[in-house]
């Protein structure tokens, strides 16, 4: 079987934008944070419907996501319950931090809803069954459009956003897998096709390259006009208009910027393997912020210069750890991370 082609400037953006998520997870609060997590998450979405394409067999494309994304979610997520179940006989303070009774968590994993504050063993991966069904939907959704016509996805997006308006309304819904929130990332998903016919031409990349720089500054402005730091997985939007405002601009500054750079083998290596970074980062990261005191005392003050390089640093050592664990998984386990063992494409 044939390796699919990749795009260069999409793995950039797929690693700068997994960056940006390690990063913001470093954090409890504080001014990075609240900048970071204003895109991040729509941003992977939009980039995610970017790279969909349509085609009538929805079998093959229900079974690539199976194997891409929800077994990468359930390999994950038990080897998560199980390491924090062994560690919390040993360390006590870790039923305290973290929810570690097993049953408890296998149930969590199995409705794949992270809220209000569960799914604490290993909280990033309630992005992948929001995905599949984000995914699910824009796939029917573009259905519709080859039978409907194109302006089908403005009133999908309007009703996509209008119901994902009233989830962020009623915060305390919590449907299996996230469904509440993979209807309102389904606005990005769409917007995130409607943008790869935009730049179908060359023209439409030569203007996206251009202005990403007007368009990171717009979003910076849009993010600190916003009453709240968005979290996405708990429909924490604030003003609305704000907050698609800061996000779309964003990522079209980002988009515009990895165009621009054009081939970096380090973010082109993070974006290939972003599903590992995804599902180990965590674990890393929970080191540094509760049990050595030097780095947990500097990021509890997250707005000073000390903590946003610290921050960093903790972000790039927690990359390069889940990218060890990624070599060693591709090797002996390629399936966990969403590779077919017939093909080198995901």
């Amino acid at each position: 079987m044939k390796a699919e082609k990749r795009t260069a400037w999409i793995d950039i953006m797929r690693g700068i934008l997994m960056i940006t998520i390690v990063w913001g997870h470093v954090y409890d609060t504080g001014i990075l944070r609240q900048y970071l997590y204003s895109f991040h998450v729509p941003a992977f979405f939009f980039l995610s419907g970017f790279c969909f394409t349509y085609r009538h067999n929805f079998r093959s494309f229900f079974y690539k996501r199976l194997r891409t994304i929800i077994i990468p979610y359930f390999f994950f997520s038990v080897v998560s319950i199980v390491i924090f179940f062994i560690c919390s006989r040993f360390v006590g303070s870790l039923s305290q931090l973290l929810e570690c009774d097993p049953a408890t968590n296998l149930i969590v994993m199995l409705y794949g809803n992270s809220k209000p504050e569960v799914m604490r063993y290993n909280l990033p991966l309630w992005f992948l069954p929001c995905l599949f069904l984000t995914s699910c939907i824009g796939y029917c959704e573009e259905a519709i459009v080859s039978l409907k016509g194109k302006p089908m996805r403005i009133v999908a997006i309007l009703i996509f956003a209008l119901i994902g308006a009233f989830f962020s309304k009623h915060e305390d819904i919590a449907l299996p897998w996230h469904f509440e929130t993979s209807i309102s990332m389904a606005v990005w998903f769409v917007l995130g096709i409607s943008c790869r016919e935009f730049t179908n031409c060359k023209k439409g990349l030569r203007i996206i390259q251009r202005i990403w720089p007007l368009s990171i500054c717009v979003g910076i402005v849009c993010c600190t006009l916003n009453t709240r730091t968005v979290g996405v997985r708990n429909e924490h939007y604030g003003i609305l208009i704000f907050y698609y405002l800061a996000a779309f601009s964003t990522i079209l500054g980002i988009m515009g910027f990895s165009i621009f750079i054009g081939k970096n083998c380090i973010l082109e290596y993070i974006g290939r393997n972003s599903i590992a970074i995804l599902g180990i980062h965590k674990f890393p990261i929970i080191i540094f912020q509760e049990i050595i005191p030097f780095t947990k005392n500097i990021l509890e003050k997250p707005n000073t210069f000390i903590a946003i390089v610290v921050g960093g640093g903790v972000c790039f050592i927690a990359i390069g750890i889940s990218l060890i664990g990624n070599i060693v998984l591709k090797k002996i386990m390629p399936w966990t991370i969403g590779i077919n063992r017939f093909s080198n494409a995901r």
